[in-house]
């Protein structure tokens, strides 16, 4: 049996990302990654993540919502590197990414 913090950590494997927007969870990834089987797991868990997310703090107390803005940007300049080419750029951003709660 998989806990939700496992999920969590299956789901970032997999490039599938999931935050808080609202009480709702809002998942993202390429076509094809969330599988049946992890939009079950997904189900299952649904309130234990919106609970966890909702308490989680972020860096110097920063808002779900600003968390989430944080990671908007910050995927949109790794997204922009990885089409140019500048690898050096695209690795930094995803280093601050990971940096960021969801």
């Amino acid at each position: 049996m998989t806990t939700a913090l496992e999920l969590l950590g299956i789901l970032k494997a997999n490039d599938i990302d999931v935050h808080l927007v609202g009480d709702d969870l809002r998942v993202e990834g390429e076509p094809g990654a969330l599988t049946p089987e992890l939009v079950a797991a997904l189900r299952k868990h649904k309130r234990e993540l919106v609970s966890y997310f909702s308490t989680r703090s972020g860096p110097a107390g920063l808002s779900a919502e600003w968390r989430l803005v944080s990671r908007w940007a910050w995927t949109g300049i790794k997204l922009e590197a990885e089409r140019v080419g500048d690898e050096k750029r695209a690795a930094f951003a995803r280093e601050v990414l990971d940096t960021i709660p969801y």
